[in-house]
């Protein structure tokens, strides 16, 4: 559940492999978990009936009594989606699901409706996987649940996830690599252009008025003119050129400002 924050078919892909680096295959794509039960879970987080994994798992179920209750506190009551909006996927190779969901998918203050929105950006789907614990989150996808696994061959570990954006002005596909704890944004395409994320959620207020690009390069159409005091969100360079993919809002289309313009304490 988020209230604020920046917040199938899949397409199929082979990359070949030389003798000098690892050969990485498409895997099993996401799919629908349509056996949990949203409405089961409401059922339990009243008390009128027992916590059931197969139905409602874990992850589903923390927060629900709050949310119940917060909903209600503002004049709302808290509804279930008649099916499960939540998706497997085998992230480790280790033949076990592990999870996407995201709560306002699957749940909603009637009554009160933009309560557990994510303002004006889509709300991040958590990826879950169940340890010797319980469900632990390991990763926030921000573009939806369209994932594509890689595989690297004869290897049980971690994939990358290269995710297609719901909002092509925004991007066109995020890759995601685990980190030894977690899954983290690695890189992204835009227009077609690949944008490296070392700078990934810095934030920069321009002292002037700032136009941004559509493409990274000097005579590139403009997106727009973005005044002077707005927040910015740094999002990464273009590799081989002088020009920085920024967000200049959570609604806008990104784009690209030349690199002068940015302050270079915000470029290290």
């Amino acid at each position: 559940m988020c209230r604020s924050g920046w917040l199938r078919p899949l397409l199929l892909l082979l990359t070949c492999c030389t003798m000098a680096a690892a050969c990485v295959t498409t895997s099993q794509p996401v799919s629908a978990a349509k056996h949990f039960d949203p409405g089961y879970c409401l059922q339990t987080a009243s008390g009128t009936s027992p916590q059931d994994e197969s139905r409602c798992p874990g992850f589903m179920s923390a927060g629900l009594k709050d949310a119940m209750a917060q909903c209600r506190g503002v004049g709302g009551i808290l509804t279930a989606a008649s099916t499960a909006d939540v998706f497997s996927i085998d992230v480790n190779s280790d033949g076990r699901a592990e999870y996407l969901y995201e709560f306002n998918a699957n749940f909603g203050c009637d009554g009160a409706a933009s309560y557990f929105s994510c303002g004006s950006a889509p709300c991040p789907w958590t990826l879950y996987m169940h340890t010797d614990s319980g469900w632990q989150a390991i990763g926030e996808i921000f573009e939806g649940p369209n994932i594509e696994p890689l595989q690297r061959t004869g290897q049980l570990s971690f994939r990358d996830l290269r995710v297609a954006c719901d909002r092509t002005d925004a991007c066109d596909n995020v890759l995601y690599g685990w980190d030894g704890s977690g899954y983290r944004q690695i890189r992204r395409t835009l227009r077609g252009y690949s944008i490296e994320l070392p700078l990934l959620g810095n934030l920069w207020t321009p002292a002037r008025n700032i136009n941004v690009l559509a493409e990274a390069r000097d005579d590139s159409p403009s997106l727009g003119e973005y005044d002077q005091n707005g927040i910015f969100v740094i999002l990464g360079a273009v590799p081989g050129t002088d020009y920085i993919c920024v967000s200049p809002c959570r609604a806008c289309a990104t784009g690209f400002v030349h690199r002068r313009e940015v302050p270079q304490t915000l470029l290290r």
